[in-house]
């Protein structure tokens, strides 16, 4: 009795598993291009790079706001007494009372221009200027490394719904034999023994495909994440994968070429260079004067009136020729920085170099491991074969039967791996050297 009913919730799991392949069928199947784009158009990470953008350019207006014309209204209206010092002179000649008051009222406009600072301003407008350059390259870098994201997480998908394939065909086949074992246990040329292992097989291929299945739907829920839409899972990735990279096995130098040339965290660094030499020659500007031009024209009075205008016209000249040593710190702060950025390039330029070894390294090891699996998936297949007819000519046993079978998924999983492996390198590359 135990027997049947560990067969009968056996065949309660198949048909659940049917029912789940039966449903996953009728998903829609997501390509890695459509991937890419739903990124390009979700991914939180796109948003946060565009307004990082957005504010560096802002920042370029408020730098050149200073180079232009600076207009701006006053007015004034006071209340009060208005005693005076003793000795003071009187208008009149005539003390007011202590409790007077009247009114006062002012109004008037202001204008500026600078006209000369020794480039000071013009330099941090250009520095403003040249970092705004450096955040739309970054927002570009981001869109790389999220579409490499995207990619990742696809082919691991893809990667678990082709080993989800192997174990269900691993299941079929181990569904096939306990049928045909059982036909031989019914008719007695073989040992009930043989059905109960082949029935342990079964039960093992069955756990072995839900563990796949559940890490491929763990992988679409990873991959949703990634393209920036994580309440939307409804489909299946393709199994159809990257093709090879252009100049995949090119010499290091040229590659490096190609990737100083398009990727775009390279032009970000140039920016960042450019924009903090303009801030260092905005710095050293202050050792001189600077010259502006002013105007103004109002009116004031008390009371009702009369209100007299005035107008006046002239020019200020501020030089703050010492300040503490703080312009030499602030110079010596500048080129420090500057030696700074370089310096990250040269990092970013020997990471590049090691990681584009790397993937070279890789692809040539996965394309390696991937003909060596092709070659075990046929053996096995060869093995399998072998230990079916010898089982069905009554020279062989379900071990022998069992383990062919074993060793066949464990071929074909290999080679799943390796294929999957050889598109992330291939992936890794397509990043490395800034490909679209």
């Amino acid at each position: 009795m135990s027997a049947l009913r560990s067969l009968r919730s056996l065949w309660v799991g198949l048909g659940l598993l049917l029912c789940a392949g039966t449903a996953q069928a009728e998903k829609r199947v997501l390509e890695l291009d459509q991937a890419i784009r739903t990124a390009e158009e979700h991914a939180p990470e796109l948003l946060e790079a565009e307004a990082t953008l957005q504010a560096a350019q802002a920042r370029v207006g408020i730098a050149r706001a200073p180079l232009l014309p600076q207009l701006s209204l006053t007015s004034a209206f006071n209340y009060g007494t208005y005693n005076f010092a003793r000795g003071a002179p009187r208008p009149g000649g005539v003390d007011p009372d202590p409790f007077d008051t009247r009114a006062s009222f002012s109004a008037g406009l202001r204008a500026s221009q600078l006209v000369y600072d020794f480039g000071q301003q013009w330099a941090l407008k250009e520095a403003a200027k040249h970092n705004a350059e450096a955040e739309e390259f970054r927002k570009r870098a981001s869109m790389m490394e999220i579409a490499y994201n995207v990619r990742n997480s696809f082919l691991e998908a893809a990667r678990n719904r082709a080993l989800a394939q192997v174990s269900e065909a691993t299941l079929k086949n181990q569904q096939r034999h306990m049928a045909q074992i059982q036909g031989f246990v019914d008719v007695g040329t073989r040992p009930l023994i043989d059905l109960a292992q082949s029935k342990t097989d079964v039960a093992n291929a069955q756990l072995a495909l839900l563990q796949a299945q559940n890490n491929y739907a763990a992988g679409i829920i990873q991959l949703s994440r990634t393209m920036g839409t994580p309440s939307k899972s409804d489909y299946d990735v393709s199994d159809v994968m990257p093709g090879v990279e252009s100049e995949e096995d090119a010499n290091v130098e040229r590659l490096m070429q190609q990737a100083e040339t398009q990727r775009p965290e390279f032009q970000a660094f140039k920016q960042q260079v450019e924009a903090q030499e303009a801030t260092l020659r905005s710095i050293k500007g202050q050792y001189g004067p600077t010259l502006s031009v002013v105007g103004s024209a109002d009116v004031q009075g008390f009371n009702a009136g009369p209100y007299a205008p005035n107008m006046s016209v002239g020019a200020s000249l501020n030089w703050p020729f010492y300040q503490g040593g703080l312009t030499n710190s602030r110079v010596s702060e500048a080129e420090a920085l500057t030696r700074q950025i370089q310096a990250q390039l040269e990092i970013v330029r020997q990471d590049l170099r090691v990681a584009i070894e790397q993937a070279g390294l890789s692809i040539r090891a996965a394309a390696a491991a991937l003909q060596v699996a092709d070659d075990l998936v046929q053996l096995a297949k060869d093995r399998v074969a072998l230990a079916e007819g010898r089982y069905q000519a009554g020279v062989g046993n379900t071990i022998e039967l069992g383990d062919a079978e074993l060793a066949l998924r464990d071929a074909q999983t290999q080679r799943v791996s390796a294929s999957y492996d050889l598109a992330l390198a291939r992936a890794l590359l397509h990043r490395t050297l800034g490909r679209p």
